[in-house]
């Protein structure tokens, strides 16, 4: 439906960031691992730490991936809900462990990034359902 064109439009885009950055953050997380080099030089002293981040990086993609297909739909409604549900575990993460993410002079815009995909996700979703709404 052309109505829905900016919804399936912020799926898309909201999709093909979250396959890219999981992927480079996945190998990010391998070179940091295995040569103890880039911003993630640090795993190569807590190599185990790389399983975790390997599964949620990946799991991101895979999130991502499920947008991108969610945009095709004729409903992509849900899809925002999903894409905004995504953020919360990684955003609950970063602002528990703000602290310990500090010492190892990591910056916070991974909190700004993922405040900043459901904030848009929400009103996207908030679009939709009043483009969606029976006209009396």
């Amino acid at each position: 439906m052309r109505q829905f064109k900016y919804s399936k439009l912020v799926l898309r885009v909201h999709g093909s960031v979250a396959i890219f950055l999981g992927v480079a953050l996945t190998v990010m997380g391998w070179v940091g691992t295995h040569h103890g080099a880039g911003q993630m030089a640090m795993l190569q002293q807590h190599p185990l730490s790389y399983l975790g981040l390997f599964q949620a990086y990946l799991l991101m993609s895979s999130l991502g991936v499920a947008l991108w297909f969610g945009s095709f739909t004729d409903n992509p409604g849900r899809w925002h809900v999903i894409g905004f549900l995504a953020h919360t575990p990684p955003l609950a993460a970063n602002l528990i462990f703000w602290s310990m993410i500090t010492q190892h002079g990591i910056t916070h815009a991974g909190v700004a990034i993922h405040l900043t995909f459901m904030l848009i996700e929400g009103g996207s979703y908030l679009a939709y359902r009043r483009a969606s709404a029976p006209r009396d």
